[in-house]
């Protein structure tokens, strides 16, 4: 009998400790997840001048960003913006953002160009 709850104090104890044990391979801090907003153009947005400047944040100052494959440099608070040429009709605008830990998030957005 006492086997049986010697067991079922380690399985326990040993439940508990996973968490704890993964927080403190990460340094004793909550890993950041990466988060990536476009503030303009809004999605679904009728344009009728091309150039268009799209504008976004990522939640990581050092993370790699780029717009529909080109590469878009990040400031310091995370804010980014660029230029897209635009063709009449619907655009899908892909936006990538990528941090050093590997993590990847992406959003995109379609504009209609209306000249």
């Amino acid at each position: 009998m006492r086997v049986g709850k010697t067991i079922l104090v380690l399985a326990f104890v040993s439940l508990l400790t996973l968490p704890l044990i993964a927080l403190i391979g990460c340094g004793g801090k909550t890993p950041p997840t990466l988060s990536l907003t476009v503030t303009s153009p809004a999605d679904g947005a009728e344009l009728a001048t091309s150039p268009v400047v799209l504008k976004g944040a990522v939640s990581d100052p050092e993370a790699v960003v780029t717009v529909n494959g080109e590469l878009v440099e990040v400031d310091d608070k995370g804010k980014f913006s660029t230029i897209v040429a635009l063709e009449e009709g619907p655009n899908a605008i892909e936006v990538v953002a990528s941090s050093l830990e590997g993590e990847e998030v992406s959003a995109i957005i379609t504009v209609i160009y209306a000249p």
